[in-house]
């Protein structure tokens, strides 16, 4: 069923009245009872309006006078006067264009203002009204017994729109207003350009001196109060200019980006922790931005936690630290010093990795070739902090002690052939010597030769490195640990997971490896596209082969010093 609004539905039954309609038919349309209807009717037969004699129009004369004792009214008011007092239901833009018509009466700002000033009280006694100019509908021809009046500047020939009218004696003299002046930009002429520098010269303001002692005592007057008296929007903006002009006036200079080379730094370190995790050694990389540098944003911390900062407070090292990646951002070499900001946050990542990996390297932790992140068994390994001191030289001295008598056992061997005064025995003592000593080096050399070129295992991708999409770096582990790659099955979310279209969920499968995985492994829902829901599996399925291939490493290093043991 249709509903009306209050208007509709009264023009509606003044419609049907009008035409001879029944009141049944009246009452069905409007939507209105019967017995209403037939009492309309019948107002409507007696009095010529259904509304009764109170809501019957006016005429024009009768709505002037009545609006002349309420000037200034609004216009939404003017609006609802004709709705309720004379039944008329007109728009605004309707009331305003009749209203327009009367000579006496401007529109300004959407109010009705009488020119003049008349009022009901002021109607009987004569006002001198502001000359105004004809209107289209009236005659402008000039009257032959009365001379045309002369115009000055007090007497406008025209109003306009937005106009605030008031009385004003005859013999006030008023300030004309500035002349506005259309410019041309495409062609703009001499004149043009000389009478607008003129007044924009006049109106630029001239370099005083300011006077401090005012801004004292209004600061004084300001602090002087209990509470901090409220400013006003002027004051407001003028403080906060002046704050950010002092700020960056006392602004430091941004200090230079320092040079990341193509090293993959991040995955040196991840190898050198892939290597130690017998010794608890865990890397850790944190993000943050910096809003006091604009055009350099990215701070990147790496910790270093185990192993060798076990000795340190609370037994992790942050990089960049003093002394290992902090740069001086006060430009004159002085002691500010802080970690630097980049303007991308992979480079971030990479400087604090590198200032880590220089770190080991200069404290003896790792070796200096950019690629061994272990030493070799022949070298001795450095001392680890937070360990007793005597026992650290024993290692070496023992090392001194085997390597002496090993020299003591063998030159011995050769004493007694020299005493059979043959030339062949002093060479095969020498050729004895030689593969006594490098029993201990030659074999550790040449792993080290070898190992790099010939061993199947070697990764030809970073696993740690972020930038390889993780769908790659599982296929790499898989490959690995002899596990089967895994298959992403995706499925559009349905509506039950309150996700829209283009958003997946999915899992992996392994084939026959599957038995081996977790149950849910890798299970993800409502990730938009089919590529990211494959990384956001691919993601999860990396860290549960991480830690695989971690957790197999440290049982073959047990069981070979197990071995090595016996």
């Amino acid at each position: 069923m249709v509903r009306y609004t209050d208007k509709q539905q009264k023009e509606m039954v003044v419609t049907m009245l009008k035409a001879g309609e029944r009141p049944k038919a009246v009452a069905e349309a409007a939507q209105i009872s019967l017995a209403q209807a037939y009492r309309l009717k019948k107002t409507f037969e007696t009095m010529g309006t259904p509304w009764g004699p109170s809501k019957a129009p006016k005429n024009a004369t009768k709505l002037k006078e009545e609006f002349r004792e309420k000037p200034n009214m609004h216009l939404k008011e003017l609006k609802q006067f004709l709705a309720l007092e004379c039944n008329i239901h007109v728009s605004q833009e309707t009331v305003r264009r009749h209203l327009a018509n009367d000579p006496e009466r401007l529109w300004v700002n959407k109010r009705v203002v009488l020119v003049g000033g008349h009022t009901a009280s002021s109607s009987s006694t004569p006002t001198t009204a502001t000359p105004t100019a004809p209107r289209p509908h009236q005659s402008t021809a000039p009257n032959p017994q009365q001379p045309p009046p002369t115009m000055s500047r007090s007497q406008p020939t025209k109003r306009q729109l937005g106009d605030v009218i008031s009385p004003q004696p005859q013999n006030s003299q008023t300030t004309p207003a500035p002349k506005r002046i259309r410019v041309n930009r495409a062609q703009p002429s001499n004149a043009t350009s000389e009478t607008m520098n003129a007044p924009a010269a006049a109106a630029a303001p001239t370099t005083d001196a300011v006077d401090y002692c005012d801004l004292k005592a209004w600061i004084a007057e300001q602090e002087a109060q209990p509470q901090p008296a409220p400013l006003t929007p002027a004051e407001r903006n003028a403080i906060a200019e002046l704050r950010s002009s002092l700020a960056a006036r006392r602004r430091q200079p941004e200090p230079p980006e320092p040079v990341v080379d193509d090293n993959n730094w991040v995955g040196l370190l991840h190898r050198y922790r892939d290597a130690h995790q017998l010794q608890g050694v865990e890397v850790s990389f944190e993000d943050s931005s910096n809003s006091s540098r604009p055009g350099q944003s990215w701070l990147c911390q790496c910790t270093l936690k185990g192993g060798v900062a076990a000795g340190f407070d609370g037994g992790l090292l942050t990089f960049p630290r003093p002394g290992a990646g902090y740069v001086d951002i006060g430009g004159d070499g002085g002691d500010t010093q802080a970690p630097p900001a980049f303007a991308r946050k992979k480079d971030a990542k990479q400087y604090a990795a590198k200032c880590c990996v220089e770190w080991l390297m200069a404290n003896m932790h790792m070796p200096s070739d950019g690629e061994a992140v272990v030493f070799s068994k022949g070298k001795p390994k450095p001392p680890v902090p937070g360990k007793a001191s005597a026992t650290l030289p024993s290692k070496p001295s023992a090392a001194l002690g085997n390597g002496s008598s090993s020299t003591n056992s063998s030159s011995s061997l050769p004493n007694k052939p020299p005493s059979q005064t043959s030339d062949n025995k002093p060479a095969e003592s020498n050729a004895s010597n030689t593969p006594a000593t490098s029993r201990i080096s030659t074999p550790q050399i040449k792993k080290e030769n070898i190992n790099p070129a010939t061993t199947t295992t070697t990764p030809t991708i970073d696993v740690h490195d972020d930038d390889i999409p993780a769908t790659k770096r599982v296929n790499e582990m898989c490959s690995r640990l002899g596990i089967v790659p895994p298959q992403y099955q995706l499925t559009v979310s349905s509506g039950d997971d309150e996700s829209a279209g283009g958003f997946f969920s999915g899992y992996p499968t392994f084939g026959v490896d599957s038995v081996q995985m977790p149950d849910g492994l890798g299970r993800v829902t409502n990730c938009y596209s089919r590529k990211m829901t494959r990384e956001k599996i691919a993601e999860e399925v990396l860290v549960y082969l991480l830690t695989v291939e971690a957790e197999r490493a440290a049982a073959a290093e047990e069981l070979l010093e197990e071995l090595l043991g016996e």
